[in-house]
């Protein structure tokens, strides 16, 4: 009985390393552009598109589908996507300058002084 018992035991301990073993071994690699363009994606996996954010991102990069499937993403995030594979060039939004105006004299109180 104590035999059976330590039997199973050691066969369990073997499993347990068996299972950790491969667990190790046998890790989901992504591919760098898949793991950066699923984050210009919103993330929701709702399904829309026909896939789950990670496998558009990984069909994208493969050129297995069109870049506008995504309809919970805005045209922002198309625009993310083109510019991400090099479709499209960055747009910066510089802010607006204040124009300084000729009639504005910044030097009126010093005028005021001299006369």
């Amino acid at each position: 009985m104590i035999a059976g018992i330590l039997l199973l035991l050691f066969f369990m301990l073997v499993l347990v390393f068996l299972l950790k073993l491969t667990r190790e071994n046998c890790r989901i690699w992504k591919h760098p552009k898949t793991a950066s363009l699923e984050k210009n994606l919103p993330g929701t996996d709702c399904g829309v598109c026909g896939y789950t954010c990670n496998l558009y991102a990984k069909s994208i990069i493969d050129q297995k589908e069109e870049l506008d499937l995504c309809k919970p993403g805005s045209e922002k995030t198309l625009h993310k996507i083109k510019v991400q594979l090099g479709l499209e060039e960055e747009i910066v939004e510089e802010p607006p300058q204040e124009e300084i105006k000729e009639d504005e004299n910044p030097e009126e109180g010093e005028e005021e002084k001299q006369e």
